[in-house]
């Protein structure tokens, strides 16, 4: 496994401070206008910055740009911990493939949620008719939008992660 560039998005100032040896310094700002200096779109790249903010408009910015392979490590801390462990194993990242990099529900997952969501809105109209069943709003909207909140908040996604 090929050792991944690990991507600083954080500004000049913040990397001198302290970064990652070997890391790229690029200013999320400055990322859309340098995004050769990166190399193949479909090289692994870590993105990291102070506490992840920056890393996920970086991931969107990568992820617009046809690169594939790209994970977030959120913040300095955690890449430094993951480099440390050899970058066996993907952060807690959101989905870099195929649809859009905000999906954390997998397709199957998906369905479910449209089906549960329904069943517990009918409760609002049949047998016990509880105003408890708009409860299913809940699932049905996550499982249309293919994204969770609470998913995000824990790191989590059912999506199958790229190889």
């Amino acid at each position: 496994m090929d050792e991944p560039l690990y991507l600083d998005v954080r500004t000049v100032a913040e990397f001198t401070e302290r970064h990652l040896e070997p890391s790229t310094n690029i200013p999320v700002d400055a990322l859309p206008s340098r995004l050769d200096e990166l190399g193949s779109k479909d090289r692994r790249i870590v993105v990291y910055c102070r506490s992840g903010g920056r890393s996920l408009q970086a991931l969107r910015i990568l992820g617009a740009a046809g690169f594939v392979a790209v994970e977030n490590a959120r913040s300095l801390d955690n890449a430094a911990a993951w480099q440390a462990r050899g970058a066996s194993r993907q952060p807690s990242a959101l989905p870099s493939f195929g649809g859009a990099l905000w999906q954390n529900v997998a397709r199957w997952e998906r369905g479910l949620r449209v089906v549960a969501g329904l069943v517990l809105l009918s409760l609002t109209v049949v047998g016990p008719q509880t105003p408890w069943g708009l409860t299913g709003l809940v699932p049905l909207l996550t499982g249309v939008a293919g994204f969770c909140p609470l998913y995000r908040i824990f790191g989590l996604s059912s999506c199958r992660l790229p190889r």
